[in-house]
């Protein structure tokens, strides 16, 4: 995989301006574009990924699966705030990133893709799955106890 990354510097910047252009229904219902600030450079970087959406109504959330040598999701350890055009509407999301438990990211592969047990096994190893929920959805281990 490593070998597309020369193709995805020459890509990324066409997508971008196409996700920010009218033109963005030819590829908005699975890429967006997601903008974080580097946990180290203090720097607004602007990505395009591509998602899906589970979850219907007010509780939903957008899934991400990247490659572990991608360095963008290391900056959104830590439940980070991120700025997402989505479908050409800016959102304002935290990203919460998932890259120990294996078995969940083997699960999600399984579910979205279809992947035998076997293999989405091995591809978990290699993959990161990042979990996008919009500001005023807090999961519910976040969420302050109710006033008696």
């Amino acid at each position: 995989m490593r070998l597309l990354d020369p193709l995805l510097q020459i890509v990324n910047p066409f997508v971008i301006w196409l996700l920010r252009s009218q033109f963005h229904g030819l590829v908005s219902g699975s890429l967006m574009l997601v903008t974080y600030t580097g946990r180290r450079s203090m720097r607004r970087y602007t990505t395009p990924v591509q998602y899906y959406r589970e979850g219907a109504g007010d509780e939903w959330v957008l899934l991400v699966f990247s490659f572990r040598h991608r360095v963008w999701w290391r900056s959104l350890r830590g439940d980070r705030l991120v700025t997402a055009l989505v479908r050409g509407e800016d959102m304002e999301l935290t990203g919460e990133v998932i890259e120990t438990d294996d078995d969940a990211i083997a699960e999600a592969l399984r579910t979205r893709y279809g992947a035998s047990p076997e293999k989405a096994a091995r591809r978990a190893r290699t993959r990161v799955l990042v979990c996008f929920r919009p500001m005023r959805q807090q999961r519910a281990a976040d969420r302050p106890a109710p006033p008696l």
